[in-house]
């Protein structure tokens, strides 16, 4: 057990937040790191190569297995020059946080905020008479003067000098003299220099705006002095275009003369550029005086471009900057340090129109500062030398002038700044054209939405450009690898080589490759790129993915073999496939996570090749391992948002929504407030267990200590100050490799025991100074550390360590949340913490994998929230366990909510019908009927009790128990009632409400049985709450609150009629394609889906919403994820759809329909929707208004490139087959038609068919298959196809009707959803079921489906399948069946057939067949 609570740090720490240690930068003095439920990918690639983000996946297309992750564009943060532009900070405008350099990532974490700066301003001054390092103006020393000398202005100048210093040899004489005008400058001219640098670099800014009065005296001398035209020395190098660019900007290349910053009054010549300076304010009064007229600032400038070609001037004489609300507020009562320098130009008539409007515009916005591009770009060039990267910011100027002073003790190492990583000005200047290549090639990709033809045309010519230069710098680098570089010391190195770069543009350029089906260069490029091994080595395992999948499906028919059958040629490249994927595996450079991927192919293939099971590859050691779940109950504490000073709430905090934190009470520790991880490690310790919550800050402590020599150890270059707390390389895939033989020796030592001596060395030696290094929390106590150690077997403890070490990067983050070991048992625990909807993210899926297989134990720990009793939920007690059977007759009860007085949806009673198929009904008499007028009896379901859990069937085993919701003004509660005849009688349960809240919005309650735990499960769902609540039983009569489900998927405006379904996995979704019987045999499912227990068993969560469909009103979404009893997790967080229609809602599944012929649960839905039901045309026609749908089978299939999908088939259409044969069916119709008239062949009018398409190739495919259903009588027409082309998607046209369609808004028309032919079997279907008022279709084998309702004047009686623009070879089959009547054997003569009866009303429906 613990030691009292004042023995250790983490004791003390209890029932309050535990900071993370200042090292790993986590505190609350540094911005946040991501939110661990966030997918992160993070590159192994340094910042160096980035300019705007850099994905870590590949970004081929579709056909790809692999996902395309982009990267938000960043942009250097800038600092505000006035308090206007703060204000916009602290508004949401905020520049996006960049990330850090790796220079900035080894210094130590300091303060970098006003006070630090204020702080440094303190030192400086008491150190006036020591500051050599800044130069006066005349060269010699100068003493530091308060209010005369900047942070800013000091790094500027420490980078300046240090590169000038070490590498100057990298700039020539034009460039040199540039520097020495510098340091010629004033201080104040340097001080608004570094300022603007820092601000948006190629903008014009405005003088009067410039918010720097305070610290500089003569602003308009400092700007004077940047506009000065100085002279250069003539250049003897020769400006270079390099790969990827059409040509040098004139500005970007110094020339005979220079000034430091550009005037406006000489560079601003057209409207259109003077016009962009003018505020909105300003822009709608000229244009107001003007005449013009525009919706916003673009529109408006527009305008004022025009109207000054055509007009002789503009109406706005008058007007100067004060006339304006912004430009009040930028004038100040200290004279503009404008007033004394701006020179009006003079009217002169002979002046262009043009020109006098220009001149009108400056006159408003005054002088305008640019700094020049040339000059800016040159010290952008020594930022990259000095700092190593593109990514520098504000923070990376002040940062490293601040840890100079921040009196911290670092490690000791040999500084080597080295003038090797740029030997040759000609590689630096080659090296930043390529990053402004890929700057542009980014652009393109990854930030202007999804990139068009002729995008992906430009982003292939920039590859084809630099393709040759990368191939002559590849065995330039080989060559130096081979022969020069020392172990290891290459791999940082060519990190600065423009060919890393460059393979990056490669990798990028296979994307459109992949689009425009360039499948043979695209395979080249691959091999080409896994046969170097020096750059980019975290990208191989993508490389090899795609490849195998080129080979896979592709290859065979870019490389034909005459001598070889079709399928001998496939095998073959099957087989080369196999091998790539073996490969892979066996490269120590292909990254785990994509192990995984590459083992399912391998079992694809050879499970395709049919090659003897004992010859196949069994991977089942090495899947991705679970963790044990852990429940821990707490209290939650529901808050309000605060508002933030704009009076927008926070979203860091809040209640039961993804990414916000939580906050408990530690009911252990004191009752005070605290984070859900604390919460849950207090129940740890009550168990026996120490821990902290440490999100890795442990890991990184013991590697910093166990690794703290070979941290350190000298390799070149990565050391370049004296203040770094670990090498730059260690961020990067550099580190390993040149540190192998010391890491793996140390690996070793670890493994045999010796990690505690040298723990105890390296604590002695730098315990006392807190020595700054990476990772290491010096708060952390001695002795916990030492049992931990002690705790952790040596083989453990040194693979964990191996990981940090080959990823210190990457595994950063996804470490479980808390660090918990046992003294006594001498074992280490990790445990995630999981509150509602938080799932487990990609890399916390990994290090969970690593730790486990490493021998230690992960749990998966899920904090569940009490409810408050009794106030909300009555708590029940244990009852009789018992298993449930299903009744041996199979006579199936739907009830549907029904209104026996009218044809709207109140006076909610329930209805009753039987079937013994699901198609043939016959109507009973009303099940449940209303005890008040002002109650309904909504949404619920019924279930078989054969063991008399319930205690009502003492004598007999097909006792039904019905549980249903009753609506009263003041709330809605769970009812049950009971039956002794099967269902067709009840009697109240005389307890009743078994579940009450006190809430109007809790209703639709769906009871199953899970054996498992032998107790009845019930979902409701808690409506404008956004959340399904789950309940168990053991007797159906009391019920506890188990867990929620809440805030998924698409939520409009409530949650509806939820459901909890055990659903199994299709072995093969893709042999639904194939299938050409119009009856989908139920032995099909029986065969095709896998066999699972209820421990591995899938559940669905299925959960209606109205309104706030995608296309309005109602719809229905499910998410796949697992039950165990008490909690439903789903998978992932997106929103899937159940049907891509307009009019299925409330699908309910049949209890216990695993037991149904066919092996798959069978469900029925209402074929409407709430934004137009109550309005269709055909209730006063025919006395009903709502239909339900085809009953159908749900399997999950796992379909390429979309995860877990919901398959959808017809269950037993046999039932209403009035035969085997189609009524037509042609084998092929080519590009051609097949039309049929079936009036006077089908009395139903109803129909099913079936189109297949087949011997589709894989490229360049073309073409339409479309249908239409014509009423003869009366013109109109429904019609749906399938387009065969790049975006290959299906649609459907309801909106070809005389009435109901054109009276009603909501009745949307048109549908459709992208959705792919099976490139393995150069198949796809449409299967179509059509009745008088419902059309379903099951498109690709049931993977998409849709509903519609249509209401008609005439009835639909011809059909036309038409194809046309199809490739050669491609084959249409169509097959026709008639559908007999479902009501035919009681409908009346009039077509009607009675329904239920009461109060002297009837409810009569239609001929329409399986309603």
């Amino acid at each position: 057990m613990l030691e009292e609570k004042s023995a250790t740090t983490h004791n003390k720490l209890l029932g309050r937040r535990i900071p993370h240690p200042q090292s790993t930068k986590f505190d609350d003095m540094f911005a946040s790191p991501t939110a661990k439920r966030v997918k992160r990918m993070d590159s192994t690639d340094s910042s160096l190569s980035r300019v705007a983000g850099d994905p870590d996946e590949n970004d081929f297309d579709d056909d790809a297995s692999v996902t395309d992750i982009t990267t938000p564009k960043r942009r250097r943060a800038e600092i505000p020059d006035s308090e206007e532009e703060s204000d916009a900070e602290d508004d949401g405008f905020a520049p996006p946080f960049s990330s850090q350099t790796e220079l900035e990532s080894a210094l130590p974490p300091i303060r970098t905020d006003k006070e630090a700066i204020a702080e440094y301003e303190a030192t400086r001054a008491a150190e006036a008479a020591d500051s050599t390092s800044l130069k006066g103006e005349e060269g010699g020393p100068r003493k530091w003067i308060p209010g005369r000398s900047s942070i800013y202005v000091d790094a500027f100048n420490l980078a300046l000098d240090t590169v000038l210093e070490d590498e100057s040899h990298l700039f020539n004489e034009p460039e040199m003299a540039v520097f020495e005008q510098w340091k010629g400058l004033s201080y104040e001219a340097q001080y608004l220099y570094v300022r603007l640098f820092l601000r948006k670099t190629d903008k014009w800014h405005r003088v009067s705006r410039l918010g720097y009065y305070g610290d500089i005296a003569d602003l308009p001398g400092a700007i004077e002095d940047l506009h000065e035209n100085r002279s250069l020395p003539k250049s003897s190098s020769v400006p270079m275009v390099y790969p990827g660019e059409a040509s040098i900007a004139d500005d970007m290349v110094l020339g005979e003369t220079f000034t430091f910053a550009d005037d406006s009054r000489d560079h601003i010549n057209t409207v259109d550029e003077a016009a962009r300076l003018l505020s909105l304010d300003e822009a709608k009064i000229i244009a107001k005086d003007a005449k013009l007229k525009g919706k916003n600032k673009r529109e408006l400038i527009d305008a004022l471009v025009v109207s000054s070609q055509k007009q002789g001037g503009l109406g706005w004489m008058g007007l100067r900057r004060s006339d304006t609300e912004e430009s009040a507020r930028s004038d100040t009562s200290t004279p503009g340090p404008e007033d004394g320098m701006e020179r009006r130009r003079s009217y002169d008539s002979s002046k262009s129109r043009e020109s006098r409007s220009l001149q009108k515009i400056l006159d408003i916005t005054g002088s305008c500062i640019r700094l020049s591009s040339a000059v800016r770009r040159l010290f952008e060039r020594v930022h990259l030398v000095f700092y190593r990267s593109t990514e520098w910011t504000e923070k990376s100027l002040t940062t490293i002038i601040l840890a100079r002073i921040s009196r911290r003790n670092f490690p000791e190492f040999i500084v080597s700044r080295s003038t090797n990583i740029f030997p040759s000005r000609d590689l630096l200047l080659e090296f930043e054209a390529s990053i402004r290549t890929q700057f542009t090639l980014d652009n393109i990709l990854e930030f202007s939405g999804t990139p068009t033809k002729d995008g992906l045309r430009k982003v292939q010519d920039i590859f084809e450009a630099v393709y040759p230069r990368w191939q002559i710098l590849l065995e330039e680098e080989q060559r130096k690898e081979d022969s020069i570089y020392a172990s290891g010391e290459g791999a940082y190195l060519r990190r600065f080589s423009p060919a890393w770069v460059y393979t990056r543009i490669i990798h990028k350029g296979l994307y459109p490759l992949g689009r425009f089906k360039e499948r043979k260069r695209e395979h080249d490029l691959l091999s080409e790129l896994l046969c170097q091994r020096l750059f980019h080595s975290a990208r191989r395992g993508a490389w090899y993915q795609r490849k195998a999948l080129l080979e896979e499906h592709y290859m065979w028919a870019i490389h034909p073999d005459d001598t070889k059958s079709e399928e001998s040629q496939k095998k073959h490249w099957k087989r080369i496939a196999l091998k790539t994927c073996e490969e892979a595996l066996q490269d120590q450079d292909c990254h785990v996570i994509y192990h995984y991927d590459l083992q399912k192919r391998i079992m694809k293939i050879e499970k395709s090749l049919k090659i003897a099971k004992r010859e196949q590859h069994d991977f089942g050691h090495a899947l991705l391992t679970k963790a044990v779940d852990r429940y821990v109950e707490g209290t939650r504490i529901e808050k309000e948002r605060a508002p933030s000073a704009t009076g927008r709430r926070s979203s860091d905090s809040g209640f039961g929504k993804k990414g916000r934190k939580t906050i408990w009470v530690d009911e252990r520790e004191g009752g005070g407030e605290c984070s859900v991880e604390a919460m849950c490690l207090s129940w740890y310790r009550d168990q026996g267990w120490k821990g902290y919550h440490s999100e890795g800050s442990i890991i990184r402590t013991l590697f910093g200590y166990l690794f703290y020599d070979v941290l350190f150890t000298y390799v070149p270059n990565v050391f370049q100050t004296p203040y770094q707390t670990c090498p730059l390389d260690l961020h990067t895939d550099a580190f390993f490799p040149s540190r192998m033989s010391e890491i793996n020796h140390r690996l070793v030592a670890i493994a045999n025991g010796d990690a505690e001596r040298i723990f105890r060395e390296v604590h002695e030696h730098e315990r006392e100074n807190r020595t700054c290094v990476v990772g290491v929390d010096w708060e952390y106590h001695f002795d916990d550390l030492i049992e931990i150690i002690a705790c952790f077997r040596g083989e453990a403890l040194s693979t964990v360590c191996k990981v940090m070490a080959q990823e210190y990067q990457q595994r950063g983050g996804g470490i479980p949340d808390l660090f918990l070991w046992h003294s006594e048992k001498r074992e280490v625990m990790f445990s995630e913490v999981k509150s509602e909807n938080d799932h487990l993210s990609d890399t916390q899926r990994l290090w969970i994998h690593v730790l486990t297989g490493a021998g230690i134990t992960v749990e998966l720990c899920h904090a569940v929230a009490k409810e408050h009793v009794p106030e909300d939920v009555r708590v029940i007690t244990e009852g009789k366990q018992s298993r449930l059977k299903y009744p041996e007759v199979l006579t199936l009860h739907p009830s549907p909510a029904d209104n026996p007085t009218d044809i709207v949806a109140e006076n909610q009673h329930w209805g009753h019908a039987t079937s013994p198929d699901l198609y043939h009904w016959t109507n009973q008499p009303i099940t449940l009927f209303l005890s008040t007028p002002e109650e309904g009896i909504f949404s619920g379901s019924a279930i078989v009790d054969p063991n008399n859990t319930s205690g009502f069937f003492p004598n007999q085993t097909n006792g039904v128990v019905a549980i249903y919701a009753l609506n009263m003004p003041q709330e809605e509660t769970q009812n049950i009632t009971y039956s002794y005849d099967n269902g067709f009688t009840f009697t109240l349960y005389a307890q009743n409400p078994v579940l009450a809240i006190i809430s109007t919005q809790f209703r639709d309650p769906k009871v199953i049985w899970y054996a498992p735990t032998s107790r009845w499960v019930m979902v409701v769902a808690y409506a404008q709450k956004f959340t399904v609540r789950i309940f168990t039983s053991s007797n159906l009569r009391e019920w506890t609150h188990a867990s929620n489900f809440s805030h998924a998927g698409l939520l409009g405006l409530q949650y509806e009629c939820p459901n909890l379904v055990a659903i199994p996995f299709l072995r093969n979704a893709s042999l639904m394609t194939t299938t050409t019987e119009n009856v989908v045999a139920t032995d099909f499912w029986e065969k095709n889906v896998l066999s699972t227990t209820a421990q591995n068993q899938t559940y669905i969560m299925f959960i209606s919403i109205n309104p706030g469909a995608p296309l309005g009103g109602s719809i229905s979404q499910y998410f796949p994820g697992t039950f165990n009893g008490t909690y439903f997790t789903a998978f992932d967080g997106a929103a899937r759809i159940s049907d891509f229609g307009n009019d299925n809602y409330a699908g309910q599944f049949f209890y216990n329909g695993n037991a149904l012929p066919g092996a798959a649960p069978i469900s029925i839905a209402w074929a409407s929707n709430w934004d137009y039901t109550n309005e269709v045309p055909i209730g006063q026609l025919e006395g009903w208004r709502s239909a339900m749908t085809l009953p159908r089978m749900n399997a999950l299939a796992n379909v390429t490139g979309f995860g877990y999908d919901l398959v959808q088939l017809p269950y037993g259409l046999d039932a209403v087959c009035s035969s085997a044969d189609p009524l037509a069916e042609n084998s092929n119709i080519g590009n051609g038609s097949l039309i049929l008239e079936y009036e006077n062949l089908v009395p139903s009018g109803a129909i099913s068919f079936d189109i297949i398409i087949s011997n589709i190739p894989t490229t360049n495919v073309t073409g339409t298959v479309n249908f239409t259903l014509t009423a003869s009588s009366t013109g109109e027409i429904l019609r749906g196809g399938y387009y065969l082309g790049s975006f290959t998607s299906f649609w459907l046209d309801r909106g070809k009707f005389e009435s109901f369609p054109d009276c009603n808004p909501f009745f949307t028309d048109k549908f459709s959803t992208p959705t792919a032919y099976d490139q393995d079997t150069g198949t796809f279907t449409i299967k179509v079921v059509v009745d008088r008022s419902v059309l379903e279709v099951f498109v690709d084998g049931g993977k998409k489906s849709a509903t519609l309702s249509y209401f008609l004047q005439g009835q639909l009686d011809i059909l036309s399948v038409k194809a046309a623009g199809l490739n050669e070879g491609i084959r249409v089959g169509v097959n026709i069946w008639r559908l007999e009547s479902a009501w035919a054997a009681v409908e009346e003569a009039n077509g009607t057939a009675i329904g239920n009866a009461t109060m002297g009303s009837f409810r009569s429906r239609s001929n329409i067949w399986a309603q």
